[in-house]
C-alpha cells in the first residue's frame, strides 16, 4: 500500500467518491484550520484502499527540516471507503513510510465521533479515551423542543419571551460574531490559541462560508448571543459560541440550539452534533451538552504517534518518550486557562 499526496483542487471530489460529506473534512475548512498555527494542509490518499487523511503540517522550531503532524482543528482522522475490509496496519505502514519520507516527527490525530474512526487506530498508537460528545438527532416531525427534558427544554421556553432569533446561512460576515466570541473568551480567561488570527476569521467567512450557518439571540436590537454551526448534511456541528452576560443569565444559547435544530432538520441534516466539554473533559459545558441529547452519546478519541523516536527525544531533552499528558511535549508552552464554549 502506497500513500500519495493529493492536489487540493482534487480533494472535494475524491472525498464525494467516498461518501464523505463532513465540513470538517472539505479542502476549504482543512486549509482554514492551517491559518490557526501557519501550518500547511497535506492531502493523503491511499488508492489502493480508498482511504483518505487530512493532515496539518507544522515545522519544528529549531529543528532543521523536521516538520510534525496533526488532525485539522476539530475532528478527524483518516476515512475509509469500506472499514470492514481495510487492511489497517497495512494503511499505517504505508504512513509511517511517508513519515520518514517527508521528516515527520509525531503525528497527533482527534478521531470524528460520529464517524468512529478511531476503529482504525493503529496497534502501535498511543490511543486516549476523552468524555464522550453528544449528538441530537432531528429525524421524525416531533417538536424539537418539547422532545427536550428538564432544564434546557425550561431554560429555552423562559429565553423566548426576551430573545428574538435571527439565522442567516453562509453569513456574509463573521465581524460581529468574531468580536462577540473574542469578549467571550476574554470572560473565562482563555487560553491565547481561542483568540483566533484575523486570517482564520477571513478564511471561515469566504471559503467555509457555504458550510456555516450562525443564529444570533438578540434583545433591545442588540445580539447578547450567537451560536454558529459547521456542516455539510447530515451533519450539522455546533461549532462556536459566545454570549454576553446578558445573553448567559437569560439562557440565550439553549434557546439558539433549539433553533440550529430546527433549521437543521428543516434543511436536511439528520444530527445537530453538540460536541463534548473542554479539552475532552466531563465538565460544566459537557453537562450543559448532555441535557440536549443524554441518549445521543458517542465516544470521543485521540491518538499520538512517534515516527522518529530519535529526533523526538532531541527535541524535548530527556531519555525517553513519554505519551501521556500534552503532546508533542516538545511544542509545551506556558498556558492559563482554556476556553469553555459559551452557553
Amino acid at each position: 500500500m502506497k500513500l500519495v499526496e493529493v492536489e487540493p483542487d482534487a480533494w472535494d471530489p475524491l472525498l464525494e467518491g467516498l461518501s464523505c460529506p463532513d465540513a470538517f473534512y472539505r479542502r476549504a475548512y482543512v486549509e482554514a484550520s492551517c491559518r490557526l498555527d501557519n501550518s500547511r494542509p497535506v492531502f493523503l490518499h491511499a488508492p489502493e484502499a480508498d482511504v483518505v487523511f487530512p493532515l496539518t503540517i507544522r515545522d519544528v522550531p529549531g529543528a532543521e527540516r523536521l516538520c510534525d503532524a496533526k488532525t485539522q482543528y476539530g475532528y478527524g482522522g483518516p476515512v475509509a471507503r469500506d472499514r470492514a475490509t481495510l487492511d489497517v496496519e497495512a494503511f499505517w505502514a504505508a504512513y509511517e513510510r511517508w513519515c520518514t519520507e517527508s521528516r515527520v516527527v509525531s503525528t497527533f490525530v482527534r478521531f470524528h465521533p460520529l464517524l468512529e474512526n478511531q476503529r482504525l487506530a493503529a496497534r502501535s498508537a498511543h490511543c486516549e479515551q476523552l468524555g464522550p460528545t453528544f449528538s441530537w438527532l432531528l429525524g421524525g416531525e416531533g417538536n424539537l423542543l418539547e422532545s427536550l427534558h428538564g432544564n434546557p427544554r425550561r431554560t429555552a421556553r423562559k429565553a423566548a419571551e426576551d430573545v428574538s432569533v435571527s439565522v442567516e446561512a453562509e453569513p456574509e460576515s463573521l465581524d460581529e460574531f468574531a468580536a462577540l466570541y473574542a469578549a467571550t473568551m476574554r470572560g473565562h480567561g482563555a487560553d491565547s490559541f481561542y483568540f483566533f488570527p484575523d486570517e482564520f476569521w477571513t478564511a471561515l467567512a469566504t471559503t467555509v462560508r457555504p458550510y456555516l450557518a450562525r443564529f444570533d439571540g438578540v434583545v433591545g436590537g442588540d445580539v447578547v448571543a450567537s451560536v454558529l454551526c459547521l456542516g455539510a448534511p447530515p451533519w450539522l456541528h455546533y461549532y462556536l459560541g459566545g454570549a454576553l452576560p446578558a445573553g448567559r443569565s437569560l439562557g440565550a444559547t439553549s434557546l439558539l440550539l433549539v433553533e440550529a435544530a430546527r433549521w437543521g432538520r428543516a434543511h436536511g441534516f439528520e444530527q445537530l452534533h453538540l460536541g463534548g466539554g473542554v479539552g475532552g473533559r466531563m465538565d460544566s459545558l459537557w453537562r450543559f451538552k448532555r441535557r440536549f441529547a443524554p441518549e445521543g452519546a458517542r465516544e470521543a478519541w485521540i491518538a499520538k504517534l512517534v515516527h522518529d523516536r530519535e529526533a523526538y527525544i532531541d527535541l524535548t531533552g530527556g531519555d525517553e518518550i513519554h505519551l501521556s499528558g500534552f503532546f508533542p511535549a516538545y511544542r509545551r508552552v506556558p498556558t492559563a486557562n482554556v476556553a469553555p464554549t459559551a452557553r
